[in-house]
């Protein structure tokens, strides 16, 4: 099971069981307020002002609805649920429903005035669960028809979100690609059991969103690459190998024959990384890496780390 869905099935189970508590003290409340008078009730009775500091304790009484919370979460990690209106209102019904039906069998003692708030109270912990688990869709403009419109296909469903850019940004800074071809096959949720070209085309997706936004450029012997964005990105997909078993599995940014020995550097390019004051990081391959041979690949594997940390500060 993957990290994205763990963490889903996680927050429904026990953070929506714990908001559903919260609701249900407040509905509480309410009702008390309702039937005894709010000025006569709520403002002379201590224990009311009690129930409200100590409400977020009590609210672990909400855990008795962990089954049809944790069914929620699965069927939202399954069905891969992003952060759109028709999603929050799909597994809110789904989560009210469940809770119904829980409460129906389970707390059959209730009243059904009673059972129907459960349902409802459910359906706002949920549209609350969703909002904060689920992936928001980043530059929808990344499915239409552009230059780089080869590559982009088979990224649908697996658009950027804004806080997996971030933490791909905050990991990989500084680094040359490799870096970031290691974490999109380890480390990002759907993706890195994907395909050979699901990961392909999700790294050049990455490339593109950080250049747009200015904080990385392709660079060659020194030198910016020239043209445009799309156009930069289609040509390093363009360079990229067919077959994965072409790659080196130290550095991707290499091809070896069938015995493992270097053939190319076959992105002809590096990262350099831009920040908001303007100072650059130019890694080895956008500076310095112009000829190669198999002694000259011995020692950029020997200078730089598993997932390629070592880097050129170019001032």
């Amino acid at each position: 099971m993957s990290y994205e869905a763990s963490r889903t099935i996680l927050v429904y189970t026990f953070l929506g069981s714990w908001i559903g508590g919260v609701f249900y003290d407040c509905f509480l409340l309410l009702r008390k307020a309702f039937f005894w008078g709010y000025s006569d009730y709520v403002l002379s009775d201590i224990v009311v002002y009690l129930s409200v500091v100590f409400m977020p304790i009590s609210a672990i009484k909400g855990l008795i609805f962990w089954p049809p919370a944790f069914l929620s979460g699965v069927v939202a990690s399954f069905l891969k649920l992003s952060r759109t209106p028709v999603s929050l209102v799909f597994i809110s019904t789904a989560s009210a429903a469940l809770s119904y039906l829980h409460a129906d069998i389970f707390l059959s003692y209730v009243a059904f005035p009673y059972v129907l708030e459960t349902s409802l109270i459910a359906f706002l912990a949920s549209i609350i669960c969703g909002l904060y688990v689920f992936p928001e869709s980043r530059h929808p403009e990344l499915n239409s028809k552009s230059v780089n419109a080869v590559w982009q296909p088979s990224t649908d469903g697996f658009l950027v979100s804004d806080e997996l850019l971030q933490q791909i940004w905050n990991a990989v800074q500084g680094s040359d690609a490799n870096a970031l071809w290691t974490y999109v096959c380890l480390r990002v949720p759907r993706i890195s059991v994907a395909s050979y070209q699901v990961r392909k085309d999700f790294f050049l997706c990455v490339v593109s969103c950080l250049m747009k936004e200015g904080r990385l450029k392709l660079a060659h012997k020194g030198k910016y690459c020239p043209g445009a964005i799309e156009e930069q990105v289609q040509g390093y997909f363009d360079r990229w190998p067919e077959d994965e078993a072409k790659l080196d599995r130290i550095n991707f940014q290499f091809t070896v024959d069938s015995e493992g020995r270097f053939v190319d550097f076959w992105a002809k390019c590096g990262f350099v990384w831009v920040y908001k004051d303007g100072f650059e990081i130019w890694t080895y391959a956008a500076h310095k890496l112009r000829r190669y041979n198999f002694y000259q690949h011995d020692q950029i594997q020997g200078q730089h780390d598993a997932v390629g940390k070592a880097m050129l500060i170019k001032q």
